[in-house]
């Protein structure tokens, strides 16, 4: 089964190579969309895939030749200005778009999503999930291991369930501003979770990660603001990601996903609300919101409040801390911890009195 491996980057240049090599005798051919590199990233590209026997398929894009799928980095982009820095340069704003153009160049049989600082580490398990897909006609679509590495330490991060491999038919597409998926849970379920046979790691070590959280919540608000309704997908990650970057609008957002919505994953929702609390320093308010997440299932809610009420000094909060430490690093993100999460959650325990 003839097997394409769909790439969009960025500026990858110093990173592509660990990616190409891992896909030696895995895919047939590497199919690129870039989307604006500044270094040599695509004359890289046909290099590297020659050296390890991979087809090479690339195009670029820009703001110049698809200026439809970009918006210039300024305040004037935004019906109303938001914190943080402009850089007055143009930004991706359509993700999935821009994935898709990619896709239209794969050949195969089987489509294998990498980004630039992946690797592939079980080069067989790939093969064999493409078998599955062969033998079983039901079957379109292969969820795998997503290893998040820290890029200081090498360490893994977390590990998340991710569609990484579906049979290339045209219905199944990208959708999504920024943080864009295969958009095929439209059709039966009919998916297969390979649990352990696809492994691929995302090392985060791509030159463009500094800004990156920035980047997509500008992305997101943006396409929230060019709306008249609104898209529930894209205040499910602006809340997200407004944690880590504006974390009292992104309470706005999880009051308007709830005042519009009634089949929310509400533990996903509870943590969300319970992380905001923490960061504007509502400690109390974080622990409820956090217990009711943990009440729901949520390990890592339970790990989260824990170290809340060892902040805040609750009585008989190193006995609540050691009961969640000893589940939450049991299943994948976002219902297990982060390995950060987990080794502060010891250091807490380490230093009690």
């Amino acid at each position: 089964m003839k097997i394409s491996a769909h790439l969009m980057v960025r500026d990858g240049a110093d990173v592509v190579p660990r990616l190409v090599r891992s896909l030696r005798g895995v895919a047939t051919e590497l199919c690129a969309i870039d989307t604006g590199s500044q270094d040599c990233t695509m004359d890289l590209l046909p290099r590297l895939c020659a050296e390890h026997g991979i087809t090479f398929r690339g195009k670029a894009i820009s703001p110049i030749s698809r200026p439809d799928l970009y918006f210039l980095d300024m305040p004037s982009s935004f019906k109303r200005s938001m914190s943080g820095s402009f850089r007055g340069r143009p930004i991706l704003r359509d993700f999935a778009t821009a994935r898709n153009l990619g896709l239209e160049m794969c050949t195969g049989d089987v489509v294998l999503k990498v980004d630039v600082d992946d690797e592939v580490l079980t080069p067989d398990g790939v093969l064999a999930a493409a078998e599955v897909i062969a033998a079983r006609p039901e079957v379109d679509v292969v969820m795998a291991p997503y290893e998040v590495a820290d890029p200081s330490t090498k360490e893994v991060e977390y590990v998340a369930m991710y569609t990484r491999m579906w049979r290339n038919r045209p219905e199944i597409r990208f959708r999504g501003v920024c943080h864009e998926n295969v958009d095929w849970w439209r059709r039966a379920p009919n998916w297969l979770m390979a649990n352990n046979a696809l492994r691929v790691r995302d090392h985060r070590d791509a030159g463009s990660r500094g800004v990156v959280d920035r980047h997509y919540y500008k992305v997101l608000l943006r396409e929230h603001e060019q709306w008249v309704d609104f898209d529930r997908h894209v205040l499910l990650y602006l809340a997200e990601e407004g944690i880590r970057v504006d974390p009292v609008e992104s309470l706005h957002y999880l009051g308007i996903l709830v005042d519009l919505f009634t089949d929310l994953d509400l533990r996903w929702m509870a943590t969300i609300r319970g992380e905001c609390l923490h960061a504007i320093g509502d400690l109390r308010g974080a622990e409820l919101e956090l217990g009711r997440a943990a009440a729901m299932g949520s390990r890592r809610a339970a790990l989260l409040r824990g170290m809340v009420l060892a902040q805040i000094g609750e009585p008989g909060w190193p006995e609540v801390l050691a009961c969640a430490l000893e589940v939450a690093s049991t299943c994948c993100y976002p219902q297990g911890a982060t390995r950060s999460e987990v080794l502060r959650a010891r250091k807490l325990l380490e230093k009690k009195p």
